[in-house]
């Protein structure tokens, strides 16, 4: 008889670490076994080395697996029955959000078997053990997807609410819709916001207009270091590129991790030579951009999204052509109106010179310099524009409309206008620029903090913690208390 007992974490090496300590909550406090799917022997390795798993599965480890579908017919015979059990076609689209096999430069024959092995032996894993009682993962990659199709027990998501940056929430939904947050958002607005809650949420947002603050990944990104040169050509980094390229040279067994291929981004040769294509592209950006923002036109703003990123190929997968969705933007602008677009910091010199080149040749667009503050495009915009970003909670802190092309939670709040369909853009920037769609007051912005902190748990589970503040005893009982209101069923069991 199968047991079902146990949680299923899906994950890759940067959330092992802070997963470990959720499963050892779910261990001491409730009994429950953790298993542990991955992609790679080096994730095995580190999730094995956590102790925290009852059982590390790599599910590409079996060449078998794939073997079975070396008839590319097979393999699509296999995933149309699986797109039929699921009820959507999601194979093609999910292949296209997956940021590791964007880069691995496979055959689409290639990709389909690849889709197709790791679906056997995800469903293999499952028909041995059964359901999990519930299971915790990312969307950000294929076999993500696919896992959270085919478990039908409760899949969800631990997100940090980011500007309670010691606050947690559990999402349900695919790609940040935190559904209790819209709720409390709502019954705050219709009933008021409890005193205690009042005061933090006001608190918050007096420190958020008092500091300046960019966007919250800008700001995450320039305070790890990741894109100074010592970061992106440290020996260490050296080290692994060259024993990665080494690895899938010298193997006679085909890889089946788009990881560990020898793309740009883990070939030591290639990455030298990306470093010195970057710097040729950034030095003929810097004679296309403005050193400051325009003083005599109007314009509106839209911030570039990292990519690949699932903040656009999850969120905003339609509008992930970015070069395309700013000269649409720009098309739904009125005559005389600018729009600054600015790209972000860790793409600099990451994307082909052709793609300013196509922004640049748009009459009505114009490129900002990566110096010019955030803060102040958005302070003086008439109106921002956002795949998904948190630029638009920044918009509504300060008083500024902003319209988002992706569906994401703060849609909901009130001065954050969903973008609905492109073809109706200009429609809904004139009724912005009308007045008919306003910006959010300071109460508004108020409310939306509080819908916030009181939709969130205390707690740090994120890779931007250190070890010791997420290993803590009172890190470990703020994981408790929030998993055991959260998910159905686990309330009731042993501590």
């Amino acid at each position: 008889m199968k047991d079902n007992r146990y949680v299923l974490f899906f994950s890759h090496a940067p959330q092992i670490k802070w997963f470990a300590y959720i499963a050892r909550t779910l261990r001491i406090n409730f009994g429950l076994q953790s298993v542990l799917w991955v992609i790679g022997e080096q994730d095995r390795n580190l999730g094995e080395a956590t102790g925290e798993f009852f059982r590390v599965v790599d599910i590409i480890q079996e060449e078998s697996d794939f073997a079975r579908f070396r008839n590319t017919e097979s393999a699509t015979n296999y995933l149309a029955a699986y797109e039929e059990d699921v009820g959507c076609n999601c194979t093609n689209r999910d292949i296209a959000m997956d940021r590791y096999l964007s880069r691995a430069r496979w055959t689409i024959d290639k990709t389909l078997v690849y889709a197709a092995g790791i679906l056997w032996r995800m469903r293999s894993e499952l028909a041995t053990r059964g359901q999990p009682m519930f299971a915790i993962g990312e969307e950000n990659c294929l076999q993500y997807r696919m896992a959270r199709r085919i478990v039908t027990s409760p899949y969800v998501c631990l997100y940090m609410t980011g500007h309670f940056s010691d606050r947690f929430y559990v999402e349900y939904g695919m790609y940040y819709q935190w559904g209790r947050c819209q709720e409390r958002y709502i019954s705050f607005l219709e009933n008021g916001v409890p005193d205690d809650i009042l005061i933090k949420a006001e608190a918050k947002l007096n420190e958020i207009v008092n500091k300046k603050r960019s966007p919250e990944a800008t700001e995450r990104y320039i305070e790890s270091g990741k894109g100074s040169l010592s970061h992106r050509v440290s020996i260490t980094r050296l080290v692994d590129s060259l024993r990665r390229t080494m690895n899938v040279l010298f193997s006679h067994r085909e890889s089946w991790n788009p990881k560990s291929l020898p793309i740009s981004s883990n070939n030591v040769f290639l990455s030298l030579f990306d470093l010195l294509a970057q710097a040729l592209v950034k030095r003929q950006l810097e004679k296309m951009v403005l050193k400051q923002i325009p003083q005599d036109r109007k314009y509106a703003g839209f911030f570039l999204h990292v990519q690949p990123e699932h903040t656009v190929e999850g969120v905003a997968f339609e509008y992930r052509d970015q070069a395309a969705t700013a000269r649409n933007i720009a098309a739904a602008l009125p005559a005389g109106m600018l729009l600054l677009v600015k790209d972000h910091v860790a793409m600099a010199g990451n994307r082909p010179i052709a793609f300013y080149n196509e922004l640049s040749n748009c009459a009505n667009i114009k490129l900002l310099d990566h110096n010019v503050s955030p803060y102040d495009v958005v302070c003086n915009s008439t109106v921002m524009f956002t795949l998904s970003g948190s630029v638009a909670l920044e918009c509504m802190y300060v008083g500024k409309p902003a319209i988002v092309l992706g569906r994401i939670y703060h849609t909901a709040f009130r001065g954050i206008y969903p973008a609905g369909d492109i073809r109706d853009l200009a429609e809904l920037v004139g009724e912005v620029l009308n007045g008919n769609c306003p910006a959010a007051t300071r109460n508004e912005a108020i409310v939306a903090l509080a819908a916030m902190y009181a939709a969130s748990y205390p707690g740090r589970i994120s890779s931007q913690f250190r070890t010791d503040e997420m290993s803590s005893e009172a890190n470990l009982k703020c994981i408790e208390v929030a998993l055991r209101r959260e998910i159905p069923g686990l309330g009731s069991q042993n501590s």
